[in-house]
């Protein structure tokens, strides 16, 4: 897998959200959603998924996904989790995708990157209520947060036109958390963590 199957990855997710399940696909509603509140560390995990962990062990932690499917190979499989219906705004249908999500890409069974995305919504009464805006960094940047907010907490960040980077570096692997806004509001309505070296598949 190249960098720049990664970089088309990581910006490709956005459309996730309005992604249908396959004909045939069980309801939602029977099977696992992602927790409303978790911890983001940087570069390395996202609740109880970090990189390079097992499929298995994100399914033991996480539960049944809403649906698995292989994008690109046989060894590049994606899996997402759908988070609840927001019961915070009544009256209005809960259409399929306008529900967050959390998205794990597993290259050969282990995880290369987390993706944890905000509905996606038409009306403005949704724009401040993300679902899984508990999921938060230790200096607490999340879903919803503003880019004036985030560039304050991580000054030495890499802004770039539609996101914020942070790249690490640990026992000879690069990592890159990337902060996505909205460039009409400056709100965070993604996170993506992934793997950039060693390159699986490379």
């Amino acid at each position: 897998m190249t960098r720049a199957r990664l970089i088309i990855c990581a910006a490709a997710v956005v459309a996730l959200a309005m992604y249908s399940a396959p004909t045939g696909a069980p309801a939602t509603a029977h099977l696992a959603t992602p927790p409303s509140t978790a911890t983001i560390l940087v570069g390395f995990s996202m609740g109880k998924v970090r990189l390079g962990m097992k499929k298995t062990a994100v399914v033991a932690a996480f539960g049944k996904p809403s649906w698995c499917f292989h994008a690109y190979s046989k060894d590049d499989e994606e899996c997402d989790w759908l988070a609840p219906p927001d019961t915070r705004i009544k009256g209005i249908p809960e259409p399929q995708h306008s529900i967050g999500a959390v998205g794990v890409d597993f290259w050969k069974g282990r995880v290369i990157w987390v993706t944890l995305i905000a509905p996606q919504r038409e009306r403005p009464e949704y724009k401040n209520v993300p679902l899984l805006s508990g999921w938060r960094t230790s200096k607490g940047i999340g879903l919803g947060s503003s880019l004036s907010a985030l560039l304050a907490a991580y000054p030495d960040a890499k802004r770039l036109p539609h996101w914020v980077s942070i790249s690490r570096r640990q026992g000879g692997k690069t990592s890159e958390t990337r902060f996505l806004f909205l460039s009409f509001s400056g709100i965070v309505h993604q996170i993506v963590i992934l793997q950039i070296t060693p390159q699986p598949g490379a």
